[in-house]
């Protein structure tokens, strides 16, 4: 590992029932961050007036952005030091600015760990899981920031889900893993992406934000 930039962590593939294998990549605080957010200065907002409130920014959340290592950080750095960060503010902008700068934070940070992921396997589509998935504005700015195609099923139960149609295939219920995702997968949103170059500039300022802070601690 010598040779590897010693910033990254590189995933470790891990095997999978259906024979292939997966790469993990994790935001510690990703939902996390939001529920940060609300309970720290907006504990009376629900999540789907936040939700409603980011729409009201704009992409690139007017130049604030958000580093999401609230809880340290697992992928791509490797880091339980790593702090977060919310900065560009000035007196023009808004909470809507503040609550989207936060979302596209995690999705800049998801997209770190993606980067290091595709450098080894291609991904072209993604399943969206869990209360992030069930916002129509995470998912687009989730899907443009990481130009990559999204899938929510309409089950929000995750990996037991996951597990739960395993075990169907397993017991005979479907005749293959294929046959039984396809069922299942119906009725699910599909988010294609789109190119946005706020996005792109704006994960450029995000890493060199990183990099920045890092030197300094």
């Amino acid at each position: 590992m010598d040779d590897l930039n010693s910033s990254l962590y590189y995933p470790t593939p891990f095997c999978h029932v259906d024979g292939g294998y997966h790469l993990l990549g994790v935001t510690l605080a990703a939902g996390g961050s939001l529920r940060w957010y609300r309970d720290t200065f907006a504990p009376h907002i629900s999540y789907t007036d936040l939700m409603d409130m980011a729409e009201r920014s704009q992409p690139g959340a007017r130049g604030v952005l958000f580093l999401p290592h609230l809880s340290g950080e697992r992928s791509p750095h490797l880091d339980p030091d790593t702090r977060g960060a919310l900065v560009n503010l000035s007196l023009a902008h808004t909470q809507a600015d503040i609550i989207r700068a936060v979302i596209e934070g995690v999705a800049f940070s998801l997209r770190s760990a993606l980067e290091v992921i595709s450098a080894i396997a291609p991904v072209d589509q993604l399943l969206a899981i869990g209360g992030g998935a069930r916002s129509n504005i995470w998912l687009r700015i989730l899907a443009d920031v990481l130009q990559t195609e999204l899938i929510a099923p309409k089950a929000e139960e995750g990996a037991a889900y996951g597990a739960a149609i395993l075990a169907m295939v397993g017991v005979g219920a479907y005749p293959n893993l294929e046959t039984a995702l396809n069922i299942f997968a119906q009725d699910s949103i599909v988010v294609q992406p789109q190119v946005n170059l706020l996005y792109e500039v704006g994960f450029k300022r995000y890493k060199l934000l990183y990099d920045t802070l890092k030197a300094v601690h």
